[in-house]
């Protein structure tokens, strides 16, 4: 079983594709609920990358140095 934080660098140092075939592979189900949670969270970072004045218009949020 990988953990969540592991799963997590694979995703973002490898991509999906890597991820996804170790999923596949694996024997544990366990492996494939951790990947689901991490896809999950990796969409609401996403999400979250973005603000609204409006609830109309949406922006990216950028670091304003």
């Amino acid at each position: 079983m990988i953990s969540d934080e592991h799963l997590m660098q694979c995703l973002m140092s490898y991509g999906r594709a890597t991820v996804q075939d170790f999923v596949t592979r694996s024997q544990d189900i366990q492996d494939a609920i951790d990947y689901i949670r991490t896809e999950r969270h990796v969409e609401v970072l996403k999400i979250t990358s973005f603000v609204t004045k409006d609830l109309v218009s949406f922006e990216k949020i950028t670091d304003s140095d």
